[in-house]
């Protein structure tokens, strides 16, 4: 039986691991650079690109990946708006026709969906290409993850 002492190291090594990955997602940013407007931009967006994500594996699942907007838009059961990013007003950038079960690259650190524009800091919420991971990017991790492409 493990001691008490080993169960609290245990704790607190998951607990930082947690809390250094959390801190490379969660920096400040939007139009304000930060403070509750940019947080709530963010979640957001961030809502946005998981919905974009469920209509894209659900156009995925019917057989056919989108090849536009409009083919995406059938399979999306949420408001229009979903496809303009709360923080710009700008159109969500979507690598259409893609298939992520054929991706050469793991589809959790390749980006199907994205913020048009970067935030004050540089950053961007993004969809990865398994359809349902969205996380905020700085700007060197952003400029350096894969994309997916098309058919």
């Amino acid at each position: 039986m493990p001691s008490k002492r080993t169960n609290k190291l245990v704790v607190s090594l998951f607990v930082l691991a947690v809390a250094g990955c959390a801190g490379q997602q969660a920096e400040p940013g939007g139009k304000a650079g930060g403070g509750a407007a940019g947080l709530k931009e963010r979640a957001a967006a961030m809502g946005q690109l998981k919905n974009i994500g469920y209509a894209y594996a659900m156009a995925v699942a019917s057989g056919r990946p989108p090849k536009n907007l409009d083919e995406l838009k059938e399979w999306s059961e949420s408001n229009q708006a979903i496809f303009k990013a709360a923080r710009d007003q700008q159109p969500f950038e979507i690598v259409w026709n893609v298939d992520p079960g054929k991706l050469a690259t793991p589809t959790t650190e390749t980006l199907l969906a994205w913020e048009k524009t970067a935030d004050q800091k540089g950053g961007r919420c993004v969809l990865m290409a398994d359809c349902s991971t969205v996380v905020r990017l700085s700007k060197d991790a952003f400029d350096s993850a894969p994309r997916a492409k098309g058919k």
